[in-house]
């Protein structure tokens, strides 16, 4: 039996936040009626600290690219990034940005693990100029919308470190996804995603 993965509820916490103050309560609204009943049940009764399969949070993702991105990619990656900002907490933003992008990068394996359980399994190589990013065994990269996901919050936590991101897809499969991470200083020019 495949190990299942799931999904700690900050995620769902965070989206709803994000949305309401970004967006309004009529967007949170549009958002729970477009998603099925257990994904709404969540988004609107969640518990920060429960655990959530990853096919709910999947249609959360679905529906947040559709309400609030309106199914556009770039926007989308946008979003994540805002949303990824307004979850992280002040004391550890104020840490973080403190920070080089290079250390903040070498701790994404164990923020993963601290927001999701499961087979998935992600690795980090880093340098003060850049960082790859590999994440593999995780069956739903198939999604874009967990690429788009993972891009903007990797541009997130750049972003913590007062610098400007460039993340760009090295290699994408179903369960696989390796991504290209460099900075700059914010004002610098930065190739778009």
């Amino acid at each position: 039996m495949e190990a299942r993965s799931e999904v700690k509820g900050v995620w769902f916490a965070t989206a709803k936040k994000y949305a309401s103050e970004k967006f309004g309560p009529l967007a949170v609204a549009d958002l729970i009626a477009n998603v099925g009943p257990a994904c709404a049940e969540v988004l609107t009764h969640g518990i920060a600290s429960a655990w959530y399969p990853e096919e709910i949070f999947g249609e959360a993702l679905a529906g947040i690219r559709h309400v609030l991105a309106g199914d556009d990619s770039a926007l989308f990656v946008r979003v994540m990034e805002e949303a990824t900002l307004v979850g992280v907490n002040r004391f550890i933003s104020s840490l973080i940005g403190k920070a080089n992008p290079a250390f903040v990068m070498r701790r994404v394996p164990a923020m993963w693990a601290h927001v999701r359980r499961g087979p998935a399994v992600v690795t980090v190589d880093a340098t003060d100029a850049g960082a790859e990013v590999h994440y593999s065994q995780f069956p739903y990269f198939g999604d874009e919308n967990y690429v788009y996901l993972t891009q903007g919050s990797l541009r997130a936590l750049v972003a913590i470190c007062q610098r400007t991101a460039n993340v760009r897809i090295a290699s994408h499969g179903r369960t696989h996804l390796s991504l290209a991470v460099t900075w700059s200083a914010r004002g610098e020019a930065s190739l778009p995603i």
